[in-house]
């Protein structure tokens, strides 16, 4: 299959649970399509749905209404024998591991190949290439309570690829563990991403997470999917409120005290507008400060300014002291939009100085 044939494909997915309260709807006509190859990112406040979304892709939890199709087949109603059949072509990943204390890191990974009954010279034969690939061969014979949090992940990923699953769902897979140990699990998804071709699908609440490995994403909010797409297109413009949420909180710094002190809604008398400028993509290379100052007489004064790397592609986001004569500003703020670059007008500040026309 080629990477843009579907992998997963979810259809108008409804979970209802029955409480004492009465039903309460969790997932709400919930449609997408996850690619084959791709690493796909889900994510949502606590509460949106997400991992009763993953757990349905698997049939953990069964859906009330709606169809999942799993690498062809679809899963949504079967049962039995065939169901624990498709599930071995889905791996998982829990946020807290899940492993078994009483057995060493080879043993948990073999555990599912033992349930299928496999020979010890297959299991070995499965299990030392794991070990290898997630960087734990020295650990084989160390029980879980021997093992940082990073590697008792690393466990739980070979266990989850020990059967060859087309599918790897992570629930939360690093939400228990530090900054740089995450960052260390997220590259090993990425390197067992491209070197078995597996389709990845990552839950999580944190936007750095998607930010860093995911190829597309969709955003869940109560329930419901309010937006999907590309990372990149989701970073730089996103649409529903949930979505601009998520992502200040990464690429979107906050003003600097002082700043924020000067700033006023309305215009001041010999004051400066302040603007807010993105750059993406290829318009991340414009000179378009040198060209406003050479063209317009205005001087744009940078107040703060940083450049993020999404997917390979930059983003960058600068904050400028507008310093000119009012129509000259503008005439350089239609300018900049004109080169494809978002302006936005934060304020006015007031300036003791002020470029001649």
């Amino acid at each position: 299959m080629g990477r843009d044939t579907p992998m997963i494909e979810i259809e108008g997915l409804e979970k209802t649970f029955t409480t004492a309260g009465g039903p309460t709807a969790v997932l709400k006509d919930v449609s997408l399509s996850i690619r084959q190859g791709e690493i796909f990112g889900i994510i949502g406040r606590s509460g949106a749905g997400k991992s009763t979304l993953v757990r349905c892709i698997n049939l953990l939890e069964r859906p009330s209404a709606g169809r999942i199709t799993v690498n062809g087949q679809e899963v949504s109603s079967l049962q039995g024998a065939a169901l624990r059949e498709a599930r071995r072509g889905i791996g998982m990943i829990f946020q807290h591991f899940n492993l078994l204390s009483s057995r060493t890191a080879f043993e948990n990974i073999a555990f599912p190949l033992e349930l299928a009954g496999k020979s010890k010279a297959d299991i070995v034969a499965v299990v030392q290439p794991l070990l290898e690939l997630v960087g734990l061969t020295d650990k084989r014979d160390r029980y879980p309570a021997e093992l940082s949090g990073g590697q008792k992940q690393r466990v739980g990923i070979a266990r989850a690829l020990a059967s060859k699953p087309a599918v790897l769902l992570c629930d939360e897979a690093t939400s228990a563990l530090d900054p740089e140990t995450t960052k260390s699990i997220l590259a090993l998804l990425q390197d067992i991403n491209r070197k078995l071709g597996l389709t990845i699908v990552l839950i999580t609440h944190e936007m750095p997470v998607i930010k860093e490995v995911c190829d597309r994403v969709a955003v869940l909010d109560h329930g419901r999917v309010v937006e999907q797409g590309n990372v990149f297109d989701i970073f730089t413009a996103p649409k529903a409120d949930v979505t601009r949420s998520f992502v200040s909180d990464v690429i979107d710094r906050p003003l600097p005290s002082n700043l924020l002190e000067r700033l006023r809604s309305t215009p001041l008398t010999q004051g400066n507008v302040v603007l807010r400028i993105i750059f993406t993509g290829p318009s991340a290379n414009t000179p378009v400060i040198a060209e406003v100052v050479r063209t317009y007489s205005v001087l744009l004064n940078i107040l703060q300014g940083n450049v993020e790397y999404i997917q390979g592609t930059p983003y960058g986001n600068i904050v400028v002291e507008a310093v000119g004569q009012p129509q000259a500003v503008q005439e350089a703020i239609d300018h900049i939009r004109a080169n494809n670059l978002r302006v936005e007008v934060l304020g006015h500040v007031a300036g003791a100085h002020r470029a001649v026309a």
